[in-house]
């Protein structure tokens, strides 16, 4: 494996991929399930309790970990290069040399576009395909820059890229739009009519009658004292005036 990729990778990426080599022996791994030709291990350093989740699919081979090295850096991790060993893989599929790494990465464009598959992290997914769209024009518009009928090409053709691409995107708006509209009429309204509130107009007051409570005998009678009493008292200060103003 490392003969393979001493041939392919430049020499920072070899040193890089030689370092994660070097440390698989430090790892231990074993088996902890099975779906299908799937193969699920544990890889648990020596030295430490922690563990990463790998699977393996020999057809292929695949292997893909659970610490996600592979989707942001470009290069297989010790822990999968561990479960290779262990299913004794002596060299690397070509899907896990990214040409951005190699020698020839100047040659063409930077890499094949990747298929996201159904269990693939979004998130990873935009990381990848956004980091070769730039290394892609990154090159080209370095090229681009130093010449001026290039320049002006590239200018001419990225304003006809800039609609084709707001006409791709448009398009999966349509028709995101369209499948909800779709399920939304799919679904059947219940509408029970017992509980249905109807709206009930204002209702007129009949002439005569009143929304006062009817009060009783006692709560009158109350009332009655109540006023006799401020009248009495009313009286009385009256008379007290009446006799200052008389002296």
């Amino acid at each position: 494996m490392l003969i393979q990729t001493s041939k392919v990778y430049t020499p920072a990426m070899f040193e890089i991929f030689k370092g994660e080599f070097d440390m698989v022996m430090g790892y231990c791994v074993y088996e902890s399930g099975r779906t299908g030709s799937i193969s699920e291990f544990k890889v648990t350093h020596s030295a430490s309790q922690n563990s990463h989740t790998v699977k393996f699919d020999p057809n292929g081979p695949k292997v893909s970990c659970s610490c996600k090295k592979f989707e942001f850096v470009g290069v297989l991790c010790r822990h999968a290069l561990k479960v290779l060993d262990h299913n004794n893989i002596k060299e690397l599929a070509p899907e896990y040399i990214l040409k951005r790494w190699t020698r020839r990465a100047k040659s063409g464009p930077s890499e094949a576009i990747q298929k996201c598959s159904d269990d693939e992290d979004a998130r990873v997914v935009l990381a990848r395909q956004y980091g070769s769209l730039c290394r892609t024009y990154n090159n080209i518009l370095s090229k681009a820059a130093a010449n001026k009928e290039a320049y002006a090409l590239l200018q001419s053709m990225s304003i006809e890229l800039m609609e084709k691409v707001d006409q791709i995107l448009r398009g999966n708006q349509s028709k995101d739009e369209s499948l909800n509209h779709e399920q939304a009429e799919k679904q059947p309204v219940e509408c029970n009519i017992e509980n249905v509130v109807q709206a009930q107009g204002i209702k007129r007051k009949e002439p005569g009658s009143s929304n006062k409570r009817i009060k009783s005998g006692l709560e009158l009678n109350n009332k009655n004292k109540r006023n006799t009493k401020g009248m009495v008292l009313y009286k009385k200060e009256l008379h007290k005036y009446l006799v200052m103003l008389l002296k």
